[in-house]
């Protein structure tokens, strides 16, 4: 935990990565 700043970007982009998962999932179902 010596750097906080790189977990919470780590956290961050993660959060950002499950955003856009999701996304793509309903644009997917929403084609269908």
């Amino acid at each position: 935990m010596a750097f906080p700043e790189i977990q919470s970007s780590l956290q961050l982009s993660s959060t950002r990565s499950l955003t856009v998962q999701s996304a793509v999932c309903s644009m997917t179902k929403h084609k269908r």
